[in-house]
């Protein structure tokens, strides 16, 4: 899933603990199955010496008459009468009551076929398993403590490694993360003895300095282009102020003057946008002081109402923090008029326009298109949902750009068919 990421560490070392977990579940009854068989062939082999023992030394001169006084005096060694089904070693495991602890205790038992005096029995030889399986429940808490400690070391060691390891990577990704192409602040990346990162770092540093070069070839271009702009400019409406004065204008002279003064305005607010964005590039609007939000909103909101009324739209007020903030006063106003404007244009005939100012926040909402605007080009330059729009497509790059410089959060949605943008302070 997109939301769930995790960190390339704790990734790496989630598949180790996930590995190690499965091998613990894998080996500890292999290891216990493994172990039980070897303490049960330890037992048959104690078990078959005591058969070899008896038929050596005492079944060649035992007597049938002397099997009750034996099985007296022999408690892990006893002759049974023969089962008719058995004729051949058989081992089994069973438990016998231990009288002194009042208890049940395992035993390995071995019951083979033997010959007395021409009669057929069986030989029931047994050994206690409790000793001996302690022994094998001790091992078992020892090779799972040992492999506990093994999962925790590995754990702590490749954590620690690691980390040591991907160090120079995520030094990389800070620096990365503090850049700021429109800020002057260096970048420096260590260098590192690790090829990969060491290739990283020189793949980072090519891609910064290639970026910066054409974002200040661009910078350098619009500010260039808007100075040389402004004296074609001046000169065409000096003339275009001329033709005006000519007497007399037929209609149709009229209208086409008419036309090329509204392209030369629309021109001359492109070139003071763009100047406007040039300055803001290089952070020129240094000096700040300590800025009434409230006052700027109510000067700005008194010119609004003038041309809402136009166009019929209600605008409600709501201003209820006199809200200081630490600024440039220009910026701020460019800012609020930017919103403000934008809220009226882009409204319907009767729509409404809703101003509210609370805690450190502005929130303008607008009724409008009922559709949500593509919040990923909504702040980009000469951006419009609509190529016919009168807009010039700077309003909102512009009041972005000062938020960003400010340290401002500016943010849009689309709710209850109203558009919303909000500035946190």
């Amino acid at each position: 899933m997109a939301g769930m990421r995790q960190k390339l560490l704790h990734k790496i070392l989630r598949a180790y603990i996930i590995f190690s977990a499965a091998m613990l579940l894998i080996t500890a009854p292999a290891f216990y199955y493994f172990t039980r068989k070897w303490h049960y062939a330890e037992g048959d082999e104690a078990l078959l010496l005591r058969l070899h023992e008896f038929e050596k030394f005492h079944l060649s001169g035992f007597h049938i008459s002397d099997i009750g006084q034996w099985n007296d005096w022999n408690r892990d060694v006893k002759i049974e009468p023969k089962n008719p089904l058995m004729n051949k070693e058989q081992f089994s495991v069973e438990t016998y009551p231990n009288i002194m602890e009042n208890d049940l205790e395992p035993y390995r038992v071995l019951r083979a076929p033997i010959i007395i005096e021409g009669r057929d029995y069986v030989l029931f030889a047994r050994v206690n398993l409790l000793d001996t399986m302690d022994m094998v429940y001790n091992m078992m808490a020892l090779y799972l403590s040992i492999l506990l400690l093994l999962l925790i070391g590995l754990y702590g060691i490749t954590k620690n490694y690691a980390f040591r390891l991907w160090k120079p990577f995520y030094e990389v990704l800070e620096e990365l993360e503090r850049f700021e192409i429109d800020k002057s602040i260096p970048v420096n990346f260590k260098d590192s003895a690790i090829e990969e990162f060491h290739r990283l770092k020189g793949v980072a540093e090519k891609l910064i300095s290639r970026n910066v070069a054409i974002f200040e070839s661009q910078k350098e271009f619009i500010e260039n282009a808007a100075h040389e702009l402004q004296t074609p400019l001046a000169v065409m409406q000096a003339k275009l102020d001329n033709l005006f004065q000519l007497q007399p204008l037929t209609d149709k002279e009229a209208v086409a003057l008419e036309s090329l003064s509204n392209a030369l305005s629309k021109l001359n607010l492109i070139h003071k946008n763009l100047l406007l964005l040039s300055r803001l590039d290089q952070d020129n609007f240094t000096e700040k002081q300590d800025t009434s939000i409230r006052e700027l909103l109510g000067e700005h909101i008194e010119f609004l109402k003038e041309q809402a009324t136009t166009d019929k739209i209600e605008i409600e007020v709501d201003l209820k923090d006199a809200v200081q903030v630490n600024c440039n006063e220009v910026l701020a106003e460019i800012l609020c008029s930017n919103l403000l404007t934008n809220a009226l244009k882009h409204n319907l005939p009767g729509g409404k326009i809703r101003v509210s100012l609370s805690g450190n926040v502005l929130t303008i909402e607008n009724t409008g298109i009922p559709e949500a605007l593509p919040a990923n080009i909504l702040f980009r330059r000469f951006s419009k949902k609509n190529p016919s729009s009168q807009g010039l497509g700077l309003g909102l790059a512009i009041a972005k750009k000062i938020a960003d410089i400010n340290h401002w959060d500016l943010q849009y949605q689309f709710q209850n068919n109203r558009h919303i943008f909000s500035v946190t302070f």
